[in-house]
């Protein structure tokens, strides 16, 4: 699972799929829309033994500035891989293949008079369950305040949260 990504002009999306075993890998990539008021996507890729195949958005034909999730399947073990490129910045994503309950880690700079500017942070979130989720996150600064926001995210679905929104 890649839980968000986006493409277009201003966003340079690619997805990579490496596939080290003997035989070819068939992938079949679902794309839901985080807006909701665009259809899901399917695409199958084929992946040749020992190889790597990397394509656009644009290839994928993803609708511009419009962010999705990502469901993979493969017949056989493969990697999967999300970059993008939007604004002044880069981020990367290793497609997941089992859900947590806990993540902590360090990132988001945001200078304040900036957010939505020039810093755009998001954090992507995906539910592999058959029930609609609140996920708690909280947000740990520097001077040692803290702030907690709640997300829903639907059963098998996808949310967004955009750091560079909040107060």
């Amino acid at each position: 699972v890649i839980p968000g990504v986006t493409s277009g002009p201003n966003n340079f999306a690619q997805i990579s799929i490496f596939n080290p075993g003997n035989t070819t890998a068939n992938v079949v990539i679902t794309g839901t829309y985080l807006s909701g008021s665009l259809p899901s996507f399917v695409r199958n890729i084929a992946v040749a033994a020992r190889s790597a195949v990397t394509l656009t958005g644009t290839q994928l034909a993803f609708v511009d500035n419009q962010t999705l999730g990502l469901r993979f399947s493969s017949n056989v073990n493969v990697a999967f891989f999300a970059r993008e490129r939007q604004q002044t910045e880069g981020n990367a994503t290793l497609g997941a293949a089992q859900a947590g309950t806990r993540f902590f880690f360090g990132d988001a700079f945001i200078s304040t008079p900036q957010a939505g500017i020039r810093y755009f942070e998001n954090l992507y979130f995906y539910n592999p369950d058959a029930a609609g989720v609140n996920v708690s996150v909280r947000l740990l600064f520097t001077n040692g305040d803290t702030s907690e926001v709640s997300v829903f995210v639907g059963a098998d679905g996808f949310a967004r949260l955009r750091l560079h929104q909040l107060p």
